[in-house]
């Protein structure tokens, strides 16, 4: 309490306080361009007004070219004015405008245009022109997409996105990297999706949806090269020190859509989803040094309906988690690398058990899955690398197109089975397509694999596992060295489970447990329990408990 307190006070004094430093509004706008620039921006002004100690602008556009399109956003006015104490007061226009071109699955232009829309929004900026703070509030944020325009239709106003009491604040100092930080925090976010138009086969459709979250804060920092753009080159900029890192939450959340379509029969088509959600948080950071992105998800519930469906599909999670770690500069040397990801507590609704097994015959205990492998490997391209991403997306296209090549002259040059033309079986005449020239290249080779852990509990039965595995440099991943140790408990009870409900045949049911004699033991403890130790050898060769397999 006594600390609360005293921060509180002092914070208030630090507001009444004059400033030690000044700031000019020529100063604070440059500031601005210099960190949208190091970011990937351009910026260009429409028009520059000094009149004493207020700087207005005029059609302010903030524009970035992308790979498959670019971005622009245009502000009528900004108007920074010094507030006599060292500060300085920005207004912005009540309502700017935006476009994004990009393109679609087939490689044709999307155009999209939108509106934001933020009055009474104001800055306040403050320190000094190399180490510069800026505090930020907006009563209401609407952000409309006005129109999305493909090659075949037009969508008017197909999404709306309004949040209240958005605060924010900002600090940047400039030094041999641009160093920034950021905090920014709302209320009530909601979005609401709206589009009628037509498929694929003509046919029209209409989609509505909404999504509502309690509350939204995100906070991170970065640090950016002046002299080397994102946009432009991802690797250089990492070599010269770019490193950021955000942090975001969203509070709890209800989302909701429905679809109404025809079908190929001209049967009218219906689907609707409802969901609802505890919370979410989020991690992603990037540097020279790698990629890290994490994401949790709270308690969540789900509801699925459509026309084709005989009954609401239901089903609802305790929670999941996802992690990746990846290192993305060349280097000789192993780098680390981490994947994770759990489902904890999935549990279906009756109506999809009942589907199979109305009897209650399986435990409908709710699932869990967990998967934690870390380990090391060779960076041998940078990934980011601007001509090593055109190269390989150059490579997935063709092999892409050598693919549908070889199923149509596959389907053009094969007649029916039997015929007199070519009997069934003989290929002879059939073109061949070379796609060996058109492989994708992976930037990492594997070097080392642990499982740390991977668990699955379910239907009353769970395996789990852990390991350790070395690639040899010669033989790569299809032939590691190391082990894998793995434990089977009640999978003898849930084969017997399934003969009963008739899903597995009794054939069926033989092979699954000649399999598991193969390659499993019973554990010491007794009871519906099996273990496995897995060898992998120099040479390729495997051995399951002791006997060889391979």
């Amino acid at each position: 309490m006594y600390f609360r307190m005293t921060s509180s006070t002092l914070a208030l004094l630090a507001l009444t306080a004059p400033a030690f430093a000044d700031v000019t509004p020529s100063e604070v706008w440059q500031n601005w361009v210099d960190y949208y620039k190091a970011t990937g921006y351009s910026v260009a002004e429409g028009s520059r007004e000094e009149a004493g100690d207020t700087l207005t602008l005029g059609d302010v556009v903030f524009s970035m070219d992308m790979p498959d399109g670019d971005f622009a956003f245009t502000i009528p006015q900004v108007v920074m004015q010094a507030t006599g104490d060292g500060r300085v007061r920005t207004g912005l226009a009540d309502q700017s405008t935006g476009t994004l071109r990009t393109v679609d699955e087939e490689g044709r232009d999307v155009n999209i245009a939108f509106t934001v829309q933020l009055p009474g929004a104001e800055v306040v900026s403050s320190g000094t022109p190399e180490d510069m703070t800026d505090e930020g509030s907006i009563p209401t944020l609407t952000v409309t997409v006005d129109e999305v325009r493909t090659q075949d239709q037009t969508f008017a106003d197909p999404v709306r996105i309004t949040s209240a009491d958005m605060t924010y604040s900002q600090r940047m100092a400039k030094g041999d990297l641009m160093r920034a930080e950021f905090d920014v925090a709302s209320g009530q976010t909601d979005m609401v999706l709206d589009v009628s138009g037509k498929d694929e086969e003509g046919r029209d459709f209409t989609a509505s949806g909404a999504l509502s979250m309690a509350s939204l804060q995100s906070a991170g920092s970065g640090s950016f090269p002046v002299d080397a753009s994102m946009d432009e080159d991802m690797a250089a900029a990492l070599r010269a020190g770019m490193d950021m890192t955000a942090d975001f939450q969203a509070g709890p959340m209800t989302a909701s859509f429905d679809m109404n379509g025809v079908g190929e029969d001209g049967a009218p088509v219906t689907a609707s989803m409802k969901a609802e959600v505890a919370g979410m948080t989020s991690q992603m950071g990037m540097s020279g040094s790698g990629v890290n992105f994490q994401l949790d998800s709270d308690a969540a519930d789900v509801e699925l309906t459509s026309a084709d469906m005989p009954f609401p599909v239901t089903y609802s999670t305790e929670g999941t988690s996802m992690g990746l770690q990846m290192p993305v500069t060349q280097s000789d040397e192993p780098q680390p690398f981490k994947v994770t990801y759990s489902l904890n507590g999935l549990a279906l609704g009756d109506a999809i058990w009942d589907l199979f097994d109305q009897g209650r015959v399986l435990p409908r205990d709710p699932a869990n899955f967990e998967l934690d492998v870390t380990g090391l490997v060779r960076v041998v391209q940078d990934v980011f690398d601007p001509a090593f991403i055109e190269a390989n997306a150059a490579a997935a296209e063709a092999e892409a197109d050598a693919e549908d090549a070889a199923d149509t002259d596959t389907t053009a040059a094969a007649p029916e089975a039997g015929t007199a033309d070519q009997p069934s079986g003989n290929t002879a005449d059939t073109p061949e397509t070379d796609t060996a020239a058109a492989e994708p290249e992976s930037p990492y080779e594997p070097v080392e694999v642990t499982i740390n852990r991977f668990a699955i509990d379910a239907a009353g039965a769970s395996v789990s596992a852990t390991g350790d595995l070395r690639v040899p440099e010669d033989s790569g991943m299809d032939a590691p060295v190391g082990t894998i140790s793995a434990r089977y408990e009640g999978l003898n009870g849930l084969i017997d489970s399934l003969m009963q409900l008739g899903l597995v045949p009794q054939d069926q049911a033989t092979a699954a447990r000649m399999m598991l004699a193969m390659f499993a033991s019973p554990a010491p403890d007794g009871g519906d329990v099996l273990t496995t130790e897995l060898e992998f050898r120099e040479g390729g060769s495997i051995f399951a408990n002791g006997q060889q397999v391979k």
